[in-house]
């Protein structure tokens, strides 16, 4: 089928803000959709023991503050022996006391979020096999252990507005630490500050964090308990290290590589559970990688990398049919919502939608098949071997602008033979070169994003005005693909003897989407081909 465009427009390792749909919690059942997704944002500090907090209803937009409320929480922390959950960045417990007692796995996406997925305590000890799934890329089969027990005297602080939403929640935890097994006799006690956002603006949660700090609350020893207790097992940080056009190239490919292959790992357990965008999420980093793989090609050993930028192929298309039936249930449904009611005739947005959930849960299914297999191991584990100790080639040592420079230039030719190529067809031919010609501007993109780090604006401004290029693509895409999904739901409709003319309006309406994209084309290619973009290459 026609692939459908994806906006591609997520940072590396980044998280859009707001609330997750979350699935029910039901015991006793393993399946992804069981589990329940929650994402945090939010803010950790540590403070003195006899500090005293701010008098929260004085921080601005904040009304009222309920009164305090005090949790007694008691957590096994369970890790493998070496500690690979947490220097994965993941967080596997389980909890007792407090409004969400169960199995928590949490995987840290950035400083502020935190994606986290919750079962019930059940009456066992043993971590529920959803969970384990979510944590086998780190794990790899090895026993969970216990490797620490923490409990914490929290006191929550619920912040509202004048109209009684909860803008943020305070919690002021004491804690206490032990490690368990190989860790036993070590012991730690401390005090945190943590805001969370929950229905208010970021702003407001940086005005609570400002107050937080007032009062004397100053970053943490560590991003979680686990790690302030057993630091040893925290992540290993990617080095930061000012580069320019003429530091030498892998000093710019490499923190990249590592970032984008942590990133891909950061997402594995939220593809595992289907936590919402994570497949776009991940698609979108295999893409960033390969396009990587192939702008760094001199750099690199080849017989390392080809083979992998392949592999990233099978998983990027592993994950293409989940993801293309999200964006058309999606805007299919949108569009069906903005048509008039007397234009929707019979149960089009029913049908439709039960159609494309249940060829979405099947595709969702393909995709846990392909990261449950020895193939999809094998390529993380030569990913994590490439990024921890790439094997350069000798142009690798050269400057920034002298290897990588050229490079680029040549991304840009291909972009612009690609268009042309696309202006010489009409009607289907014409989209399906378009749509190969999207695929050069996203090597553009990324190429530019790679080199912004050494250049600055410049690098910015192309790569900005490849993904104004490439958006506009995809929506050319997302119309083809809208017309080959409605021509096949179509039919069935027809054969139950249900009238098509629906089917039909949507089917010009995509057709009518395309025809506009393609006429707003022009100005749009004309700014990401204008020279004073590419005079920094020169």
């Amino acid at each position: 089928m026609p692939q459908p465009s994806q906006p591609d427009s997520v940072a590396p390792g980044t998280v859009v803000p707001g609330a997750v749909a979350s699935g029910a919690v039901v015991p006793g059942t393993v399946t992804p959709g069981t589990v329940a997704r929650e994402r945090e944002i939010e803010v950790k500090l540590e403070a003195d023991a006899a500090a005293a907090l701010p008098p929260l209803a004085a921080v601005p937009g904040v009304a009222s503050v309920d009164p305090p409320r005090e949790l007694r929480l008691e957590a096994t922390y369970l890790d493998t022996e070496d500690g690979a959950l947490a220097a994965a960045g993941i967080v596997l417990r389980r909890r007792t006391g407090g409004d969400d007692a169960g199995w928590h796995v949490k995987i840290a996406v950035d400083a502020q979020h935190r994606e986290e997925l919750q079962l019930p305590l059940g009456d066992a000890d043993a971590v529920p096999e959803a969970l384990q799934d979510a944590v086998a890329l780190a794990a790899r089969g090895r026993e969970l252990v216990p490797v620490a027990r923490i409990a914490t005297l929290r006191t929550v602080h619920r912040l509202r507005d004048a109209a009684g939403r909860e803008l943020v929640e305070v919690a002021d935890d004491r804690v206490t630490a032990e490690g368990l097994g190989a860790a036993a006799g070590t012991r730690d006690a401390w005090r945190e500050w943590e805001a969370e956002l929950v229905d208010g603006e970021p702003q407001q949660l940086d005005a609570v964090v400002a107050s937080l700090r007032d009062a004397g609350g100053h970053a943490p020893a560590a991003a979680a308990k686990l790690t302030r207790l057993l630091p040893a097992m925290a992540p290993a940080a990617v080095p930061s290290v000012e580069v320019g056009p003429d530091s030498p190239a892998h000093a710019l490919v490499g923190p990249r590589l590592q970032r984008l292959v942590a990133s891909l790992r950061t997402l594995d357990p939220l593809v595992r559970a289907d936590v919402e965008e994570a497949v776009h999420r991940m698609r979108v980093e295999v893409r960033r990688l390969r396009g990587l793989l192939a702008t760094a090609r001199p750099l690199l050993e080849r017989e390392r990398t080809e083979p992998l930028r392949a592999e990233l192929g099978w998983l990027g298309r592993a994950l293409g049919e989940a993801r293309d039936l999200e964006v058309q249930r999606r805007r299919l449904a949108e569009q069906l919502a903005s048509e008039p009611g007397e234009q929707v005739i019979g149960p089009v947005a029913a049908r439709i939608d039960a159609a494309l959930a249940a060829e979405r849960r099947d595709a969702h299914a393909l995709v846990l098949e392909a990261m449950r297999s020895s193939r999809y191991f094998a390529l993380m584990d030569a990913l994590a071997a490439l990024a921890e100790a790439p094997r350069w080639t000798p142009r690798a040592a050269g400057a920034v602008h002298d290897v990588l420079a050229p490079r680029i230039r040549r991304d840009l030719r291909r972009m612009r033979r690609r268009l042309a190529r696309a202006d010489e067809a009409t009607g289907a031919e014409r989209e399906a070169r378009l749509h190969a010609a999207r695929r050069a501007v996203k090597r553009v993109r990324y190429a530019a994003e790679l080199a912004e780090p050494a250049y600055g604006e410049p690098a910015a401004l192309l790569a900005g005005a490849a993904q104004e290029l490439q958006t506009l693509l995809g929506d050319v895409q997302d119309a083809v693909v809208a017309r080959a999904v409605l021509r096949r739901l179509a039919m069935p409709a027809h054969l139950a003897g249900e009238s098509a003319f629906t089917y039909g309006l949507l089917h010009a309406r995509a057709q009518a989407a395309a025809d506009a994209a393609i006429a707003r084309l022009e100005p749009v290619r004309a700014r990401a081909e204008r020279s004073r973009l590419r005079r920094w290459l020169r």
